[in-house]
Order: C-alpha cells, then sequence, then structure tokens
C-alpha cells in the first residue's frame, strides 16, 4: 500500500513497498546505498511548504547539490531520464574545456542524481508522516 498523505497525494510505492526495508526506528533516514537503489518512483515535491527545510535540517538535501544548479533542477525534477540527461550534454558544458567527461562519467553522475532522488523520496515520506501527527 503507497502512503497517502492528508496535504499531498502520494503517487510513488512507500519505501517500504518498493525496496522491502523496515525502519529500525520510526524517524531513521534509508542510508544504504544498495536499498538506495531499488527506489525508482519518486514523487517528492522540493516546493511544498516546509519540505525543503525539513530535508535539510535532516541532511537529504547534500546530493542535490546547490539550489538552483543544473544539478538540482535535475534532482528535483521527476521528468529525467537517463536518455535525457545523456542528451542533454550538461555535464559537457565545461567552459575551460579542461576536463573531458566519457560515457561512464556521465553515468557514473547519473547513478549520483539516482541516489540524491531516492534520498529525498525517502524523506519526503518522513516528513508525510509528521504531518500527520
Amino acid at each position: 500500500m503507497s502512503i497517502q498523505t492528508e496535504f499531498f497525494g502520494s503517487s510513488a510505492k512507500s519505501i517500504y513497498d518498493q525496496t522491502g526495508w523496515k525502519r529500525p526506528y520510526p524517524q531513521t533516514i534509508l542510508m544504504d546505498t544498495d536499498i538506495l537503489q531499488k527506489v525508482t518512483e519518486h514523487d517528492f515535491d522540493i516546493m511544498a511548504p516546509g519540505f525543503e527545510e525539513y530535508a535539510e535540517r535532516r541532511g537529504c538535501l547534500n546530493g542535490a547539490g546547490v539550489k538552483g544548479s543544473d544539478r538540482w533542477k535535475i534532482v528535483t525534477d521527476h521528468s529525467w531520464t537517463l536518455k535525457k540527461f545523456l542528451a542533454s550534454g550538461l555535464l559537457s558544458r565545461n567552459e575551460k574545456k579542461t576536463i573531458k567527461f566519457d560515457e561512464a562519467d556521465v553515468r557514473t553522475t547519473w547513478k549520483c542524481i539516482l541516489y540524491a532522488k531516492a534520498h529525498l523520496q525517502d524523506c519526503w515520506e518522513l516528513w508525510n508522516q509528521t504531518r500527520r501527527r
């Protein structure tokens, strides 16, 4: 069963439903990367009043990068796919052209983005649970 919230409907399955991971304590944040990579459904809303502040306090924004950056936009926009990321050339936009990224570098960066999205999804679930109390 997916987590449903009073104020923000949830379309993504719960972390438990996606991964089988059960929190050892009610507010435990999922930190295991092997389990985080199983999170493939995201519906967190970084613009929801209070969520960004909650996520920052809990340490869930670290992977999203600097607010307003390309990385931030990709992490917080659910429409991005690997195909779109590969086609975007974002890692090639290096003004000094001192760093050349091959496909392996781009795929590794994409994997880090997916971890950041999964981490925010987990935080979203926790935040919504605290709102219902």
